[in-house]
């Protein structure tokens, strides 16, 4: 029994089933207060609203068809949170009137989405294309550059906006888009009527890009840099206005008397005033009012806060450290100029003092040179002398050595002639001894052979 009543509660849960219910009980029991409730929010306008505010809206939703959409499933947007009980929350992504998200009413709706690129979002639009449903009523929006957000910054409200209850596309204008944001939270705050679910079929938003409006400025500067490119040229026709208008002023004022001259001066003054030409006129109030819408528009843009692009502070940055370049370039001529006087001034001092070195160390030199030249010739004659009498001495020296070696050569002469003498002295000496000996042997002999 549990298990039936468990799949016939899981049965009448499902969408489909809840749907056709919902258009069962509406056909039965509410079709008369239905169609007067639905009537009376398509027809009547909401409070404090003009009559013509349907006009205005078929006109803002025809003008966002032609813009870009960056909560586009083309253009690469996703969802990234919903709550729990929010069922086909990409639907709204995609332009069909088929599909839609839908939550129960009694629930707390919101769903985060993030942005095909960093935009100012502009223009949120809203659509719930479903009868037989309750319609979104007051909804926030919000915005951040991160997701999840910081926990300093949060989520940056851009406002809370009353939706109507028609089943067509409302438009949602953001007066102050604060920062460049890539993350959109929808809260839906409220629902008209009394039905069980809340759907929303379609999610568009547009904005400015950072290039987009780096570009628009930069459009807007040189539209205003052309409308007051005429301010010089009329400066110089005045300027010689006045100085065609001031030498008859000067001369009489040196010829007549001073309220003569004051009077021709106030005179010519009126002249040269009333003979400017009509069209130099109008260029100096289209000055004037280009000045006032430029301050107008810059302290309208300071006003709303909105945070800058990227390309903006690069220019910025760029045009400062451009400035600070100049300047530092300025510094250095001006302390090059200067070091290069006072490098001027030493090296004129130096050369100078280079100069007296160098006579100084000239006349020092010559008088060394001169000592020195002086002491040459002395160690030169000197050294003359001593060589002379060393070659004497070693000249004389030379002839005792020879004469020396002469006895030798004589004495060594004699001692070979009588070394040879007794050798042949020796010689007739063993002769002599060797012939007495043969002699006595024989003698011996005989005496033994006779004995």
């Amino acid at each position: 029994m549990d298990d039936l009543r468990s799949h016939e509660v899981a049965i009448r849960s499902e969408p489909h089933v809840l749907r056709y219910r919902q258009i069962a009980e509406y056909l039965s029991n509410k079709l008369i207060s239905g169609l007067s409730l639905f009537q009376t929010g398509i027809t009547q306008p909401t409070s404090g609203s003009p009559s013509s505010e349907p006009k205005v809206e078929k006109a803002k939703v025809k003008a966002t068809k032609e813009r870009i959409n960056y909560a586009s499933f083309d253009c690469t947007a996703a969802v990234l949170q919903a709550n729990p009980q929010a069922k086909g929350a990409t639907a709204i992504l995609v332009e069909s009137k088929d599909k839609y998200m839908w939550n129960e009413c009694a629930t707390e709706k919101f769903i985060v989405v993030e942005l095909c690129d960093d935009i100012l979002v502009d223009t949120v639009a809203l659509a719930n294309y479903e009868f037989f449903s309750s319609n979104f009523k007051d909804v926030r929006i919000s915005v951040s550059d991160t997701y999840p957000p910081r926990a300093s910054a949060g989520w940056k409200v851009l406002g809370e906006f009353q939706a109507r209850n028609v089943r067509d596309i409302q438009v949602f204008q953001i007066s102050n888009p604060f920062i460049w944001a890539r993350f959109l939270r929808l809260d839906f705050l409220s629902h008209y009527g009394n039905e069980f679910l809340c759907p929303v079929s379609l999610l568009r938003v547009h904005g400015t890009t950072m290039i987009e409006e780096y570009r628009r400025e930069g459009d807007e500067i040189s539209s205003d840099a052309q409308k007051q490119s005429s301010l010089p040229l009329l400066e110089a026709e005045a300027s010689s206005l006045h100085s065609k208008t001031e030498v008859p002023i000067m001369t009489d004022l040196d010829n007549a008397a001073s309220d003569a001259a004051f009077h021709k001066l106030r005179s010519v003054i009126d002249g040269g005033v009333s003979s400017l030409a009509p069209h130099h006129q109008s260029q100096i109030e289209d000055s004037t009012n280009l000045n006032k819408h430029v301050l107008t528009k810059q302290e309208s843009r300071q006003n709303t806060g909105s945070q800058e692009s990227i390309f903006k502070t690069i220019t910025k940055r760029l045009n400062i450290l451009e400035q600070r370049i100049s300047l530092s370039y300025k510094y250095l001529s001006e302390q090059s100029s200067a070091i290069n006087e006072v490098f001027a001034s030493i090296d004129a001092t130096q050369r100078e003092y280079l100069r007296e070195a160098l006579l100084n160390l000239n006349e020092t030199t010559t008088i060394q040179l001169n000592i020195l030249n002086n002491t040459y010739e002395l160690v030169w004659q000197a050294a003359v002398h001593e060589s002379k009498l060393y070659r004497e001495s070693t000249d004389e020296k030379i002839e005792e050595i020879t004469r020396q070696i002469h006895i030798l050569a004589d004495e060594v002469a004699f001692e070979r002639r009588l070394g040879v003498v007794q050798l042949l002295l020796l010689v007739v000496l063993i002769v002599i001894v060797t012939s007495s000996n043969l002699i006595k042997d024989p003698l011996k002999l005989i005496k033994r052979k006779l004995e």
